[in-house]
């Protein structure tokens, strides 16, 4: 007769893995990208994306000027959420900057 083994979630195994291994849990940049789109939403998380964190500041490229206006509107939002997701001191500022387009020459 075959024994089978219990199983479990993969995250479970990889977490457990994780802590045997002494590698500990996500960084804080890790976990706001993975969850970038439960933090700003899924509209605004396809037109912008979070580059790094800077001394608390928690940069973020966005693809328009308008989506920059919306992400600057959203900003305490993020950040309370931030703060109860990872912590009161992990992002305390929220930077905003547009993706540079290539320039358009008008002699082509």
């Amino acid at each position: 007769m075959k024994r089978e083994r219990p199983t479990s979630p993969l995250a479970l195994s990889v977490e457990v893995l994780r802590h045997q291994l002494g590698l500990g849990a996500l960084s804080i940049e890790q976990a706001v990208a993975t969850d970038w789109s439960e933090l700003v939403g899924d509209g605004l998380a396809s037109v912008s994306e979070p580059l790094q964190i800077l001394r608390g500041e928690l940069v973020v490229e966005v693809q328009s000027p308008t989506a920059a206006e919306a992400m600057k509107w959203a900003t305490d939002r993020l950040i309370a959420e931030c703060a109860a997701r990872y912590g009161p001191h992990g992002i305390t500022a929220v930077r905003v900057k547009v993706r540079a387009t290539p320039r358009r020459d008008n002699f082509s």
